[in-house]
């Protein structure tokens, strides 16, 4: 055999083994990498070999936050509304005097009780004009009177329509007081001051009509002084018995006035401007008041009320 070809076959053997050789060298230290990983994992305390072989839950710390920072905002700005609501609500509007059938008779928009329980007629009528003096309206707004006795148990009960003429008006004729619906409404209107005006009604317009024509200089004469403010003084009443029932007309105390289509009786002061005046707007209803802006003004609520056609 030539010695090239030796040679050449001893080299390609050398190269192979060399190969081979590298080969299980590599093979040799990845087998004992592996073991060395196996028996380090082997190691482990079998919970923690379990914890580093599952794969990490996602970090949801950020929107966790997120979310509840959202849910803070939204609670505080429900509880924000809330509190608004609480404050900004329009307050419950006051029970309105009704008639004996539960109609309302003129809406209110604020009320005050003044017990009247042991009052003379004077006193009475003081306590009305002190409210009037004292209370502050709005214009158009309406304050609602109740008028309160104490009853054989101790506690104070409103008092009806006869019970309320009797104590401001004692000597008026018994046929109008019979006349009268136990309902009634007293109240002031604020309109160029604090206006009181009366609303009776009656059941019988006849007799309630003549009663009230009969009793009007008793009434002006006791009543009077509590529709009277510094603006529109009283006119005093006359001693001759033609001027006290209103037959000389020069010097009469009640005169006829036309408003609205509606028959009034009024009293005028010097400057002929009307001081106080009456009226059945109705066969049902008698309104008592001091002008007649304020009258008319009266009529409009009891339409709107539908207590009047």
């Amino acid at each position: 055999m030539p010695p090239e070809k030796t040679n050449s076959r001893a080299e390609e053997v050398k190269a192979l083994r060399t190969f081979e050789t590298d080969v299980a060298e590599a093979l040799t230290e990845g087998k004992t990498s592996s073991a060395k990983i196996f028996i380090a994992e082997n190691a482990k305390p079998r919970g923690e070999r379990e914890q580093s072989e599952l794969p990490k839950p996602p970090d949801h710390s950020a929107r966790n936050k997120l979310l509840l920072i959202m849910a803070g905002i939204v609670a505080f700005a429900g509880l924000v509304v809330f509190v608004s609501y609480l404050l900004l609500k329009p307050a419950p509007r006051p029970t309105a005097p009704t008639t004996t059938a539960g109609k309302t008779i003129i809406a209110i928009d604020s009320t005050k009780t003044i017990n009247i329980n042991g009052l003379t007629q004077k006193k009475t009528l003081e306590a009305i004009k002190q409210e009037r003096d004292n209370i502050t309206l709005r214009l158009n707004a309406i304050e609602g009177v109740t008028f309160t006795q104490v009853n054989n148990d101790g506690f104070p009960i409103p008092i009806d329509a006869p019970t309320f003429l009797l104590k401001i008006a004692p000597s008026m004729p018994a046929s109008f007081i019979r006349a009268l619906d136990p309902s009634f409404a007293f109240g002031f209107i604020g309109l160029n001051g604090n206006q009181p005006f009366i609303i009776f009604r009656t059941g019988a317009f006849e007799q309630a009509y003549a009663g009230m024509l009969t009793g009007e200089i008793d009434f002006y004469r006791e009543a009077g002084d509590m529709f009277g403010t510094s603006e529109n003084s009283m006119p005093v009443l006359a001693t001759s018995t033609a001027a006290y029932f209103g037959l000389d007309p020069n010097t009469r105390v009640f005169h006829d006035v036309v408003v609205k289509n509606i028959d009034t009786r009024a009293v005028k002061d010097s400057a002929g401007a009307i001081v106080l005046m009456y009226g059945f707007v109705d066969q049902y209803t008698l309104v008592i008041t001091t002008n007649v802006n304020t009258f008319n003004e009266i009529v409009v609520r009891l339409k709107r009320s539908r207590l009047i056609p």
